[in-house]
């Protein structure tokens, strides 16, 4: 069922019907209070009559006429009325409304029920009013901080972007130059070709020449039989004697086979001379001591391996060299093939150095890189 006064539906416990003609209300409606619905629900429900039929039977009792049923209109007081002008409106719409018969407990509680809660109502309104504008105040102050920050962070951003642009430009500039040098440095030009290597053989041609540095005290005894349990010192001491050189123990700093040591063939003795013997390598405490020996080794060509106190053999042609470096006696081979096939005919090793040269009025040659040893028989075969 719906209530006749909103028109809306209404429940049983917000229930008011007119013992008279029926019509139904809800108590919030008709101004009553729910507490005082709930105080007065059986009373109501057996004797509450709408205000057209209260009129009605009010016309009854006074002169018996029913026809022209008149509502009341109540009028709720001023919002801003006080409490004396409440009781005192009260009063008056309580002596002006009723009169002394029709006037019952359930009529006063109705009507000052409806005065107050005519006053709560003005009071609520102004509370939320207030509250409203309140919210609303605070909730503008926030709306300009929120857009003071939203634009301050939106200018930072603005710079995070611009800055990150610039870093990529950066970074694709960056990128283009390292493939540019990349390309550069797998596909170099001839003459940046020709510049690293010269580069790289000046430095192997430097380090080959400190290394020779290092050997400018040591010969090569190549040619003498090795067998087991000999001592190269005392070989090395037989050596200058027979070269006629004064030499003692304390002039060796060392004296030992060096390469790879070969195998004995099958059958042979232990005592017996091995193939193709290991050079010994003589380290002396002063280079006049090698000179000298190199010196008187060159003058006693044709020296031999007879009467060095060796075991029995067959004498073997005896050679002194100079220590040469891996670098160097490869040079010192491969000129002495080209001199041979260009009939050149001197090459020899000087101060760790190899030097070659055509006859005994020509240039001499100095042969340091493989370079030096095309430039130098090379334009000799062509002009030859």
């Amino acid at each position: 069922m719906k209530c006749s006064g909103c028109k809306l539906q209404i429940n049983v416990s917000e229930l008011l019907r007119c013992v008279v003609c029926k019509i139904t209300f809800h108590h919030q409606c008709l101004n009553m209070t729910t507490a005082f619905y709930k105080q007065h629900n059986l009373e109501l429900k057996n004797k509450w009559q709408c205000e057209s039929c209260e009129n009605i039977t009010s016309r009854r009792r006074r002169d018996g006429r029913d026809d022209t049923p008149v509502r009341r209109q109540f009028q709720p007081p001023a919002a801003d009325m006080s409490c004396e002008d409440m009781e005192q409106s009260i009063t008056e719409t309580v002596v002006t409304e009723c009169q002394p018969a029709d006037l019952s407990l359930v009529k006063m509680s109705h009507i000052i029920d409806k005065h107050l809660e005519s006053k709560l109502e003005q009071i609520q309104h102004n509370i939320s009013k207030e509250v409203v504008d309140k919210l609303m105040s605070m909730f503008t102050a926030l709306q300009v901080d929120f857009t003071k920050t939203t634009d301050f962070l939106s200018a930072q951003l603005t710079d995070l972007q611009k800055e990150v642009s610039e870093i990529k430009q950066r970074t694709s500039a960056i990128e283009a130059e390292n493939a540019q040098l990349r390309l550069q440095i797998n596909k170099p030009s001839v003459a940046d070709s020709d510049d690293l290597r010269e580069i790289i053989t000046n430095l192997k041609t430097d380090l080959n020449d400190r290394d020779q540095a290092q050997l400018i005290n040591d010969i090569e005894l190549v040619g003498i039989p090795e067998f087991e349990g000999e001592s190269c010192g005392h070989i090395a001491l037989a050596v200058a004697t027979k070269l006629g050189v004064s030499l003692e123990e304390r002039d060796l700093v060392t004296a030992t086979r060096v390469g790879g040591r070969r195998a004995s063939r099958a059958g042979e003795e232990d005592s017996s001379p091995r193939p193709r013997p290991r050079p010994i390598v003589v380290r002396l405490a002063r280079r006049s001591l090698r000179d000298n020996l190199i010196k008187s080794a060159r003058v006693r060509r044709g020296a031999s391996t007879v009467d060095l106190g060796l075991p029995l053999h067959e004498p073997k042609p005896l050679y002194i060299n100079e220590r040469l470096t891996k670098l160097n006696r490869t040079l010192f081979a491969k000129a002495r093939e080209h001199a041979r096939q260009q009939r050149w005919r001197f090459v020899w090793t000087a101060e760790g150095r190899v030097k070659v040269r055509r006859d005994e009025t020509s240039t001499v040659h100095h042969i340091r890189a493989e370079s030096d040893i095309l430039r130098v028989f090379g334009s000799a075969s062509i002009s030859s």
